[in-house]
């Protein structure tokens, strides 16, 4: 099956679930005629799966795509899945908990669904080898510690809706060359504590909107 195609009458086909760890947990949670397969119907099934997949061996995970009914990535959802290098969100994703991907070390690269709409505190916190992330269009917040952590990091384009961004957000992206801050009023954003904390901002560039300049050069942030 190619990520991304849904097969046709694909409820009762058998999903191929390519990492052993995380075909055992879908298989062991959700195989509901215990028949040994996992289908895509009753994968679609599923509306939350807690912390099954927290603190486990998992590395890849691109199936996760087919549980269709999800709309939430939980809290700890796969904090502390230090193996884990690939993973693809379901689209109808609108939130995503606190800590869920924290301490994914080898988490290279990461797709947020289009409407993403909150993340929660510390999510990618400690995903170190996370060099890109586009963050989506509907964010109001940058939660505390979002991506704290995240040594890889090169570039951060803030979407024209964020309005808040919390405590050591940034802290620690020591490789961060680029900041696109797309606002009119840089004023109205809430700052917290130490947001770009441990971060070598010395050759780092800010892309601003015409006319915001002289505010930013007041900025004690």
């Amino acid at each position: 099956i190619i990520i991304g195609i849904e097969p046709e009458n694909y409820a009762e086909k058998t999903m191929t679930i390519s990492d052993a760890t995380a075909r055992k947990i879908c298989l062991d949670h959700w195989d509901a005629n215990g028949d040994g397969k996992l289908t895509y119907g009753e994968a679609a099934a599923v509306n939350n799966f807690g912390t099954v997949f927290q603190g486990t061996a998992i590395k890849t995970f691109k199936e996760l795509y087919y549980f269709t009914n999800l709309t939430e990535l939980p809290d700890d959802a796969f904090n502390g899945c230090q193996q884990l290098t690939t993973i693809r969100l379901p689209k109808n994703i609108s939130l995503i908990g606190a800590r869920s991907l924290k301490g994914c070390m080898k988490l290279s690269q990461l797709d947020l669904p289009d409407h993403v709409k909150s993340i929660g505190e510390e999510a990618f916190s400690g995903c170190s080898q996370l060099a890109v992330l586009q963050l989506p269009d509907e964010l109001k917040l940058l939660s505390a510690g979002i991506l704290k952590g995240c040594e890889a990091l090169t570039s951060v384009d803030l979407p024209i809706t964020v309005t808040a961004i919390g405590d050591q957000a940034f802290s620690g992206c020591k490789s961060l060359k680029t900041f696109e801050l797309n606002t009119y009023q840089p004023e109205d954003i809430a700052l917290g504590q130490n947001v770009f904390e441990n971060c070598n901002l010395s050759q780092a560039v800010l892309y601003t909107l015409q006319g915001t300049k002289n505010y930013l050069k007041e900025a004690d942030q």
